[in-house]
């Protein structure tokens, strides 16, 4: 008995690396900033995973990857998780959704499917906003493309969705959820009275930033800020271009 504490501190500092490791053992590679890497943050988050950003800034950054065989189709983001390398934006939302059950009630095959449907929905609604930061005209962008396309196709459909049910996935959020989460900071970002019309997006939205994993993630260096001049610089200069 005696040599029990022994053993534990002997143990401990074995024991102190090992939680480091876990937390080190996601990593999403990518631009520092929102992009096509978003949705996966988000669904990455809503999980209550940790995760280390490899921030992509110069063109020996992207050609590392590339040379290194790790991009299928040599584009970002990649994760590299569970000894994978994953890409392609969607397929990487899948995977972790799968791996945590991120599919709010469903249980069966088919109201799974539906909750997937709700996920590709949101994400088309979200990449509508990612061109913003490379337009020269950003005021008619935001005018033309996200106000009186984008946000009027898509706010309405998911107030509908949402109008019987605290979250897309039930009772409880589905990574749809956190996919649309990322699309609803971005348009609010751009458009900030863009919910006035929508009481039921606007009290989704203030139940998701109250969730306990949301708003741990809101407060990390992971959570992305609105993309700026240098974001566009390094993703250029990243892609060569």
């Amino acid at each position: 008995l005696l040599l029990l504490p022994l053993l534990f501190l002997l143990l401990l500092p074995l024991l102190l690396l090992q939680t480091v490791s876990d937390k080190q053992d996601i990593v999403l590679h990518y631009f520092a900033g929102r992009g096509m890497a978003n949705p996966v943050r988000f669904t990455m988050a809503l999980a209550g995973l940790e995760w280390r950003e490899n921030p992509l800034r110069v063109r020996e950054d992207m050609l590392k990857l590339i040379d290194g065989d790790l991009l299928m189709f040599n584009q970002v983001p990649l994760v590299q998780v569970d000894g994978l390398n994953l890409i392609q934006t969607k397929a990487i939302m899948r995977y972790f959704a799968d791996k945590h059950s991120l599919y709010g009630d469903a249980t069966e095959v088919a109201d799974i499917m539906t909750q997937v449907m709700y996920a590709e929905g949101a994400f088309d609604f979200y990449v509508k906003h990612v061109p913003y930061p490379f337009r020269d005209d950003k005021e008619d962008f935001v005018e033309n493309m996200l106000k009186s396309a984008a946000h009027a196709k898509y706010l309405p459909l998911f107030a509908k969705l949402l109008a019987d049910v605290p979250f897309l996935g039930g009772s409880k959020p589905a990574y749809g959820d956190a996919v649309l989460m990322a699309a609803v900071e971005f348009a609010v970002d751009l458009v900030p009275d863009c919910l006035a019309s929508y009481p039921r997006i606007q009290k989704w939205y203030e139940s998701m930033l109250s969730n306990a994993s949301m708003a741990a993630f809101f407060k990390s260096a992971n959570h992305m800020p609105m993309p700026d001049e240098q974001y566009r610089a390094e993703v250029d200069a990243a892609l060569g271009r």
